[in-house]
């Protein structure tokens, strides 16, 4: 009697836990009806992915990223946002391919930089990004983000020459005082 009244309240538990499991899984179906498909690939800082992915916990249900449904994408070039929905709080995130404050290069000037040092343009870098199965910029971005490649380059050029002449001076200077040195001790 015993033994068969633990096996009934094992089995309500089971029937609880299943509940609560197609309960999660209705909710979810419910938050947007037909789920959002995302294919083809992506360039990620994976740090950054993972880290906020690691981070997102919604109180008071304590609710992660296990529970959150993708809800649409937002492409811009290479850069993405992903939008998921909460499927227990209804709480909506954003989790971004790359940390969109960061002081480094972005990865759509980085791919349009990198394109023309390889001597290449826009219908290239099309091209390559449909091998890859990757969506692209626009030709639109691309000119902007080709204008900026040429102002950063012109002014780290000048920069440069400026850095240039200036070393060059304090060399020749330093050379002279070195040369005139060797020739009083003569």
């Amino acid at each position: 009697m015993n033994f068969q009244f633990k096996i009934i309240c094992s089995f309500s538990l089971f029937l609880r836990i299943l509940s609560i499991f197609e309960l999660k899984m209705l909710i979810k179906k419910n938050i947007v009806g037909a789920l959002y498909t995302i294919d083809g690939r992506r360039v990620i800082d994976i740090g950054y992915v993972f880290g906020k992915i690691a981070n997102i916990r919604h109180k008071p249900f304590d609710c992660t990223f296990s529970d959150l449904v993708l809800t649409g994408e937002r492409k811009i070039g290479w850069y993405s946002e992903f939008h998921f929905t909460c499927g227990v709080c209804k709480i909506k995130e954003t989790v971004e391919s790359e940390d969109p404050h960061k002081s480094s290069m972005q990865v759509n000037l980085a791919a349009v930089t990198g394109s023309i040092n390889a001597g290449q343009g826009y219908s290239q870098l099309y091209i390559l990004t449909a091998v890859l199965n990757m969506p692209n910029m626009s030709n639109c971005l691309y000119q902007k983000l080709h204008e900026k490649v040429y102002d950063f380059t012109n002014a780290t050029a000048w920069e440069s020459m400026s850095d240039n002449k200036y070393k060059t001076v304090q060399y020749k200077t330093v050379s002279k005082q070195f040369f005139d040195f060797e020739r009083s001790e003569d």
